[in-house]
């Protein structure tokens, strides 16, 4: 179902609870181009604290294949005041499941977490004295050209090729 990982000293399996939730599932957003690759799992507390004391770091499985990792990136989401938010994601894995595609994100408190794919985006900062090309990381073809002192200040972009 899940990894949960934490600190020995504030973290035990025995103080938290997880389960599969089917009838979240139904409650679900999808924002344009984002496809469910996870089950949805609870995470609760056994002592009524959902609160964490330290972060943990939880590896959902998924079901995104090799050919659609080329265009499309895994995205832990969680359910925060209603809404579900994206996590800042990773993938991983684990010698005990070789087999298994892992997104793993860090949680600050106990709630629901869903893995959904989207394309691909790439982020820059840009500098307003220098000149920047970002090519996109999934197809080379595609680049955003910036001329020196385009901008005032520096400026952050992402770029996500649909």
């Amino acid at each position: 179902m899940c990894i949960a990982r934490g600190q020995s000293h504030s973290f035990n399996k025995n103080n938290v609870k997880i389960e599969v939730s089917n009838e979240k599932e139904a409650l679900l957003t999808y924002l344009p181009h984002e496809e469910l690759i996870s089950n949805v799992v609870d995470l609760k507390s056994t002592n009524g604290n959902n609160e964490l004391k330290d972060p943990i770091y939880v590896a959902i499985p998924h079901v995104m294949g090799r050919s659609t990792a080329v265009s499309r990136e895994p995205v832990v989401k969680a359910m925060m005041d209603g809404e579900w938010v994206d996590l800042p994601t990773q993938d991983v894995t684990f010698d005990t499941h070789k087999e298994t595609k892992f997104a793993q994100a860090e949680v600050h408190y106990l709630t629901s977490l869903v893995v959904m794919s989207r394309f691909k985006r790439d982020y820059v900062t840009m500098e307003p004295k220098i000149a920047h090309k970002l090519t996109s990381s999934c197809d080379q073809r595609v680049t955003f050209t910036v001329a020196a002192e385009t901008f005032i200040t520096r400026e952050h972009f992402m770029l996500q090729v649909e």
